[in-house]
């Protein structure tokens, strides 16, 4: 195992698996995206995954995706996660991070409870395959992103102000 790729070399390796599928992994790693690429070409997949340089405007990237999977562990908040809902791609995220929290109701499906690559894979393809639940969830996302706006945050912090004034 690789530690600098975490779980990068999970996600290639369940990729291997499926040999009909493509993945556009827009990462901002910089020497692990050597190690990847490696992987990559010693699974066999390198010519189904793209690796790309950081970039500074992602979001003409969003609308060549399908899904967008963010398999943290842990971290407080996915700004990709909110930059995927925005651009309308459906996300697939886990309950342990904070950007599982930006999905609510019927988005919550996006929400998985374990993160291993089977449970991975497994959503990616009933995604894959079910492209009319995926435009449903991906229809979701530009509300939910809308949740996270500057005005909406400066409402919320006014109306706090607001009750705290009146105790």
């Amino acid at each position: 195992r690789h530690r600098r790729l975490g779980r990068v070399e999970e996600l290639l390796e369940e990729l291997a698996a499926h040999q009909q599928h493509r993945v556009r992994r827009f990462q901002r790693l910089t020497d692990a995206r050597v190690i990847a690429r490696q992987l990559a070409a010693e699974l066999g997949i390198s010519g189904r995954v793209i690796f790309r340089p950081p970039e500074a405007a992602v979001e003409r990237f969003y609308h060549a995706l399908d899904v967008s999977v963010h398999a943290a562990r842990w971290e407080e908040f996915g700004m990709t996660v909110l930059e995927s809902l925005a651009c309308a791609v459906p996300v697939l995220t886990g309950p342990q991070v904070g950007a599982g929290e930006l999905l609510c109701g019927q988005a919550r499906e996006g929400v998985l409870q374990s993160l291993a690559p089977q449970a991975l894979s497994s959503a990616m393809l009933l995604l894959a395959r079910q492209p009319e639940r995926r435009a449903r969830l991906a229809a979701l996302g530009p509300a939910a992103a809308a949740r996270c706006s500057w005005g909406a945050h400066a409402r919320s912090i006014l109306a706090l102000y607001a009750r705290l004034i009146k105790r």
